[in-house]
Formats: C-alpha cells, structure tokens, sequence
C-alpha cells in the first residue's frame, strides 16, 4: 500500500502541473508589479491578479485547464503594458493513453506606468547654485534631477510628472526668504533644500505657515530641529551638536589636546557648531578651552586669532564654519609657523577645501558624513551621476538624493500630495536609500545614519581608521 500511495502521488503531481499557463509582470526595472488584474479567454475563462513578485498563474482553479488557444490581457489602471496581450496554445501529447496538455510558462509581460496630463508635482530645489558655497548646491539639483527621472520613466509619481524646479539662494538668508515666498507662489509640493542652516532658517517659517514639507541634505544647525519650531522640516544630515561632540571626543581621545581653541563663524551653524563643542568640553577633567572667538563670514584675515591661539600654546584648533574660510586659516597658520593640530566641522570637508588650501590641506582632519559605500543603492547613485554627468559627486550629493528619493517615496506611500498625509508617512516609516535604511525622529532629525572622521592625505579626504 505504500508504495501504491507514493506512486497515485507522483502521478496527481503531474497531471496538476500539466495543465497551466504562467508567467511574471515586471516594471522596466525588472521588480514585480503586483495587484494586475489577469483575464484569460479562450477554452475556459479566468481572472487572477499577480503576487507581489508580480507572478500570476492560470489552472482553472486546480482543475485542468483543456486544450486550445487563449489570450492572456493584463489590466491595471495607470499602466500600459507590452504587449498588451499575448496569445497561447496548451496542446497535448499522449501519455500513458491519456491526452495530457503540457504547460505553457514564462508568458510575460511588462508594465509601463502612464504619466497622465494633470499637475505635475513640483519638487523646488532652494541652496547655493552660484557663489563661493556653489558646491554644496549643485550637487543637490541633480539629485533631485536623477531621482525625478527614476520616477517620470516609471510612469511619475501618482501617475503625474516630478517636476525640480530650482532657485538659488546663494545661503544668504535675505535670498532664501525670497525663494521661499516664489515657492509658496509657485505651489511647489515639496522643497529639497536649503542647504545653509541660516538660509533654511529664514525660510522655513514660510514653510511651516504654508504647511509645505521640505529636507535638507546639509542644514545643520541644532535650533532647526531642536527648538520645536519647524514641524514641517526635515533633514538627512545629523544635527551640528553630534558632530561637535564628534570632533570634541577625537580632539581629546586620539590627538591627546589638552588645550583648545574653537574659532567659529558667526552664523546659526557655526555658533551651534561651537557652543556644544565648548559645552561637550566642559566634561573632560584637565582640558581647557584657552580661546573661543567668533569671524565673520567672508573674512579674509585671520592672522589675530592666529597671533592669539600661537601665543597661547594651543595644542588643537577646531574649527567651526566653511571650507572658503578653513582654508585660508589653515593657510595662514602654516604661514604663520603654527603647526597644531585642526579639527574642522563638516562644512570643510568639500574638494574645493584642498583645491584653495593646496598643499597646507595635508593633514587636516574634518568630520562629515558616514556614508556605506558599499551599499547597492548608493553604488547605484554613484553610477547614475557618474554616467549623467560625466564626474563624480559633490558635497552632500548622497544625502540630497536620499532627501528626494524620500519625499517621493512618501508621496507614494500616502498616495497623496497633501501635506498631512505626507507627514504622517515621514514620521512613522523606515525608508531605503544610498545612505541606508533611514527614519526620522519627532523633530524631524535622521536615524540610522551618522558621522565620521576623515583626514586629507595624499590630497583627498580619506576615512581615518581609529
């Protein structure tokens, strides 16, 4: 009987398996397009809807589909698909004295979502797109151009258009005003941006009044987020108070300074910048901060405070602002004969730092921006840059393609542009980027990614292993 059972088994297997019709709907990614609507007519009749892996199977409900020629019509709204239809025969072949139909497999579709002629959803792009601090600003315009793309060849988001629609602001907190008042008049969706901490201050409470979300790749002062103030503000870098305490830890840990100096510029990122690296001093025993003074954006001369922190014996200069500023310090340190130790914010480490301080840049430690290289997705961004536009990107560009890829995301997810709807996605889902699988707190600031220490050598920033 045992055997007899395993035999009526194998033979059931058989006949099951030999009388459908199968396949795959796939995206011109290749991923599945789920919830397709299937009809088959011909012989027998019937509909199905694909899986999640965009799979779909017809077998008359477990029963044998006959013999015959069908059509296979996908259907989904939105979506065109190609071909539209396909044609198939199931024919038979003699086994066992039995007319057996043979499946027929790998009837495959692909769907191609519709962008229809509503709307398009503007993404506005606000930061630095001429001026000193032009490299932390173009970078963001074609990240957001990129992920746009990604979406308009795949049908648009909510079958609409992502339209970027950039303005510059030059960081200048007068201009960012500005552009946040033209976005407001614009009825942007969405703003990635501004990318200075004064500029992103002086446009947000234009935002929050209008209830328009934006995310910025590189505004890093604390109060932003902090102050409870902006709730409709977001930003995929970490706050300026982590790096300072970043830096602080290095400073005293790895370098063994025991007596620093903190010049900072006097902007809300770099005074934030500063007061919780004075404040995260306060808390190593025997370390003494011998000079904290401030410098106005677009100094030129520094050689006082350079006169002063020489005199003192400072063993550690952290430095507090951008990387024109930084490199005309570091410059007229070594001048100067002062070879101490540099700690630099973020806002240093940028390529064009080591292009103006030339030579001096050696040796020059910076914090920024912890980033997984090897992570498909930020391979992948890499790529679409690199094949794009013929360089490598700039500053902030990895975080400014997270900050669009995002808020797309989160479009997508409420399938909705309303404000609302958008921020209740923002607040309560992990999203997949080239820095990582990130979410945001209830302030508005990242989780899951971070920052590290890098030190010019061999004239690039390198990741210093410590």
């Amino acid at each position: 009987m045992r055997k007899l059972y395993l035999l009526l088994t194998l033979l059931s297997a058989l006949s099951l398996s030999a009388c459908i019709i199968n396949g795959y709907v796939k995206n011109e990614n290749g991923q599945g397009a789920s919830d397709v609507t299937m009809t088959l007519s011909g012989p027998k009749s019937e509909t199905v809807t694909t899986d999640a892996t965009g799979k779909f199977q017809f077998d008359d409900k477990h029963n044998w589909l006959p013999v015959g020629t069908y059509t296979v019509t996908p259907a989904k709204d939105g979506y065109r698909f190609f071909p539209s239809r396909r044609t198939v025969t199931i024919t038979t072949r003699d086994y066992n004295g039995t007319d057996t139909a043979w499946p027929v497999n790998n009837v495959d579709f692909e769907a191609k979502a519709e962008i229809d002629g509503t709307d398009p959803i503007i993404l506005g792009v606000a930061g630095p797109h001429s001026g000193d601090l032009v490299s932390y600003g173009i970078p963001s315009i074609r990240a957001a151009e990129l992920v746009a793309e990604k979406f308009n060849t795949s049908g648009g988001l909510l079958s609409r258009k992502v339209e970027v629609l950039p303005k510059d602001d030059e960081c200048d907190p007068d201009l960012a005003a500005t552009v946040a008042n033209e976005f407001v008049a614009d009825k942007v969706n969405l703003v990635l941006g501004h990318n200075c901490s004064d500029a992103a201050g002086a446009a947000l409470p234009f935002y929050t009044e209008n209830n328009i979300i934006s995310m910025s790749p590189s505004a890093s002062a604390p109060e932003l987020t902090q102050s409870g103030d902006n709730p409709t503000f977001f930003r995929t870098i970490v706050h300026g108070g982590r790096n300072a305490e970043l830096a602080v830890s290095f400073a005293v840990k790895q370098l063994k300074s025991d007596k620093v100096a903190i010049l900072y510029e006097t902007s809300a990122y770099g005074q934030g910048f500063a007061e919780y690296a004075k404040e995260y001093l306060t808390g190593y025993p025997g370390v003494e901060v011998l000079f904290y003074e401030a410098f106005g954006y677009r100094d030129r001369d520094f050689s006082a405070p350079i006169v002063k922190i020489k005199q003192l014996g400072v063993d550690c200069v952290i430095f507090a602002g951008h990387h024109t500023e930084a490199s005309l310090v570091i410059r007229q340190m070594r001048d100067l004969g002062v070879k101490t130790d540099v700690v630099c914010s973020d806002r240093v480490m940028d390529d064009v730092f080591i292009e103006l301080a030339g030579q001096d840049a050696e040796g020059v430690y910076a914090i920024g921006p912890k980033h997984l290289t090897s992570n498909p997705m930020y391979v992948d961004a890499t790529e679409e840059y690199n094949s794009t536009y013929g360089s490598e990107p700039g500053s902030y560009f990895y975080e400014a393609y997270a900050g669009a890829l995002v808020l797309c995301n989160a479009v997508k997810m409420a399938n909705s542009t309303g404000s609302d709807d958008i921020l209740q996605v923002l607040r309560s889902k992990t999203f997949e980027t080239p820095l990582g699988s990130i979410s945001f707190d209830d302030k508005g600031d990242v989780i899951g990614t971070g920052s590290t220490v890098y030190r010019v050598k061999g004239g690039m920033f390198v990741e210093y292993d410590y």
